[in-house]
């Protein structure tokens, strides 16, 4: 049931973390959310280690198209 449960969660921060806007509110929402979620740093900080991956890819293409 653990594993059903993290899974769960997973697709719920990954759903949050898509939908996360620059703005103050989305920000503070998922920051919220996240503070719920104290079981479960592993997948918060795993989360969180994809999406700046993910940054820095977009920010290597974007220095390459700009050379």
């Amino acid at each position: 049931m653990g594993f059903w449960r993290e899974s769960v969660q997973q697709k719920a921060l990954e759903r949050k973390v898509s939908e996360l806007s620059n703005s103050q509110q989305s920000v503070q929402t998922l920051s919220l959310w996240l503070i719920h979620l104290p079981k479960h740093p592993v997948l918060i900080v795993s989360m969180w280690e994809r999406e700046l991956q993910k940054l820095e890819v977009v920010k290597i293409h974007c220095l390459a198209d700009v050379r």
